[in-house]
């Protein structure tokens, strides 16, 4: 008689089923969190090389998004199902992977690379928050303080670190078959890399693309009102823009003017909770 060994969904799932389950929670979570960090160290993934080809580039990225598989789904319900607490162990798996060792010197294209997966959890947490109007864990988790290897000491809100950190990076996933003339293709990269994944645990049906849109919005909004020059990354929805009044921008832009200090991210804590600040 064969033993079924449960899948990372069903553990998780189990474990955010009772409040008691807490230390077990914590104790499973890092346990991936090691398991991460082991597989992608710098044995595993130098930052060393020269005349990097471009073959390199799309199997270290294919090597992440299969890597961080299971941190996505544990990001996922944590971020839709979680509470205060879970926020914290939210924060931790940030934390804990924008501390890994990046040696002291390497190429910047595999050294920014390290964040690819890191932004591929922020997406994964920022979409399931949003699905659940979970606000308070969205702007949480988008606005936490950040500092380690990976962001060269600097402290930062992880939605500004991610997307400036990964700048460097971004003209990399036009090397993906089918985003070569692309506008965004980090941006529609990311999207077929989670969307399954999401879709499979949340059952988001339609809705998954207006609340990938969302998350982009409010965190290219996020990251201007927390940069010094006002910048925020351009996603998909920056060339949605132009095509009418219910772009995901000027949606966005609207719901916001008519909810005034009712407006869900001003609630949260974000733009100092000012309507004028936001606008």
């Amino acid at each position: 008689m064969t033993t079924h060994k449960k899948t990372v969904t069903e553990n998780m799932k189990e474990l955010l089923s009772d409040n008691r389950n807490a230390i077990a929670l914590d104790d499973f979570v890092s346990s991936y969190i090691k398991k991460f960090l082991e597989s992608t160290n710098l044995e595993e993934f130098p930052v060393q090389g020269a005349n990097i080809q471009n073959e390199e580039i799309i199997e270290r990225m294919e090597k992440y998004e299969n890597i961080s598989k299971d941190l996505q789904v544990i990001v996922i319900l944590l971020a839709r199902w979680g509470d205060a607490e879970k926020q914290l162990l939210l924060e931790k798996i940030f934390d804990r992977l924008i501390e890994a060792e990046t040696g002291t010197s390497g190429l910047t294209t595999w050294l920014r690379m390290r964040w690819y997966p890191i932004l591929l959890l922020l997406y994964c947490a920022g979409i399931s928050a949003l699905s659940a109007k979970k606000y308070e864990i969205f702007a949480s988790t988008l606005k936490h303080q950040v500092s380690g290897n990976l962001t060269d000491g600097k402290r930062l809100s992880i939605v500004v670190a991610s997307f400036i950190f990964s700048g460097d990076i971004a003209d990399h996933f036009k090397l993906f078959p089918g985003l070569e003339n692309r506008y965004t293709p980090r941006s529609e990269r990311i999207s077929s890399v989670i969307k399954s994944t999401i879709n499979d645990l949340l059952f988001l049906g339609g809705s998954y693309e207006k609340l990938f849109d969302e998350f982009e919005v409010y965190s290219s909004l996020m990251c201007a009102d927390l940069t010094v020059h006002g910048w925020g990354p351009i996603g998909i929805f920056g060339w949605k823009y132009d095509r009418s009044n219910d772009s995901p921008f000027h949606i966005v832009v609207e719901h916001a003017k008519k909810s005034g200090k009712n407006f869900d991210l001003l609630k949260s804590g974000c733009f100092n909770g000012s309507p004028d600040r936001f606008l």
